[in-house]
């Protein structure tokens, strides 16, 4: 059998002999390392496409998948001169026997610390949200593929990056976080016009804040008007003072993101968070909203005021995510106390019998601040 050249002088080789046609035969996957070959005789490795005009982002991170022996790899991100970044990935197949690799697009999507999210714009295979795409990646052999998503928002630079299988029996990639270093503005988006994908926008991140009250005006808690289950949102100014930490719950599959904390020009609290069910099947979670509190280095606890779904005093805050889906929420909670820092997060499930939530401490050092 004859096989083309070897890249770049390369010495070492896995060979993968595959039986056809004859049940219950296999053929294991052995290594030969060849003397050195000649330069001339060797040929170059493809090079990664580059797109005239972009910056390249020297960004790498490997990640991890359920699958034992699938090496997944971040490249580098690309920042393109039409508005978008390109997220270079390489799937390298270890197993030990052929793999199906492939991808849901309505799933996959990039977070930044500022709680807006980045949904696939195009990828080298051509999908897009509402397709999915699969190969089969033989053993010891890789897959390349980039995804596009929208130039980030007002500098935003740390991202978790969510990669969702075409099959997430069989493959589920865990997610990750990844911190870009600086980048030219003229790659970077005001946030005036984000695509967002919740079912409910955040609308803590106005693109153009509206004047702050009178410091004696009070902020009354907002009343939904009859037949509506959201509350309007007032006006205000924020300032992000804390992001970008996850959390642990009992359920296997299922993860919880704080995404931002941010202060509100009258001193309160805003504290945002995300759940993200990769369990691989449609869960019910929920909130107990009266019992959740944060709890100071001072010994102050701080009580839920209002969230996003204003659930009444005591009321519980539930919905059934399903797989591969996410849902994100906020609270807010009174003025912090001079001198307080360091918070203690408990939430309290609908639930506890069914999840939990261990606390976790957050550190704000400029919480108490106006």
């Amino acid at each position: 059998m004859e096989f083309p050249a070897p890249v770049d002088q390369a010495r070492t080789f896995q060979v993968g002999l595959a039986a056809r046609g004859t049940d219950g035969l296999a053929f294991p996957l052995f290594s030969i390392e060849l003397p050195a070959y000649p330069r001339e005789l060797s040929r170059p490795a493809p090079r990664p496409e580059t797109v005239p005009g972009s910056a390249r982002l020297a960004v790498t991170r490997s990640f991890a998948s359920n699958v034992e022996g699938l090496r997944s790899d971040l490249r580098g991100v690309d920042l393109l001169e039409d508005g978008r970044m390109r997220w270079s990935f390489t799937f390298l197949n270890g197993s030990g026997s052929d793999q199906s690799v492939g991808f849901d697009y309505a799933g996959i999507y990039l977070q930044d610390e500022l709680g807006n999210r980045y949904p696939v714009l195009s990828s080298d295979t051509g999908g897009r949200p509402g397709q999915v795409y699969r190969e089969v990646v033989q053993r010891a052999v890789r897959a390349d593929h980039w995804f596009e998503f929208s130039a980030p928002y007002n500098g935003a630079r740390s991202f978790t990056v969510v990669l969702v299988s075409h099959d997430r029996k069989s493959l589920r990639f865990l997610p990750f976080d990844v911190k870009v270093p600086y980048y030219p503005p003229r790659y970077s988006v005001p946030a005036s016009t984000p695509a967002r994908t919740r079912d409910k926008p955040p609308s803590h991140l106005p693109a153009e804040p509206a004047p702050a009250p009178p410091e004696d005006t009070p902020v009354p808690a907002p009343v939904p008007a009859a037949g509506t289950e959201s509350p309007a949102e007032e006006p205000h100014r924020s300032l992000v003072i804390g992001s970008a930490q996850s959390f642990q719950t009992s359920i296997e599959g299922l993860s919880g993101r704080l995404t931002a904390v941010e202060r509100l020009d009258d001193g309160r609290l805003r504290w945002s968070f995300e759940l993200a069910n990769q369990s691989g099947s449609s869960l019910e979670v929920g909130l107990n909203i009266k019992a959740s509190y944060l709890a100071d280095n001072l010994g102050h606890r701080y009580l839920v005021g209002r969230t996003d779904r204003n659930p009444a005093a005591g009321e519980v805050l539930r919905e059934v995510l399903p797989a591969g889906a996410s849902s994100a929420h906020w609270f807010e909670y009174p003025p912090p106390a001079d001198g307080a820092h360091r918070f203690l997060v408990v939430l309290i499930s609908h639930d506890p019998s069914s999840l939990r939530f261990p606390p976790f401490q957050v550190y704000l050092p400029g919480a108490a601040g106006r």
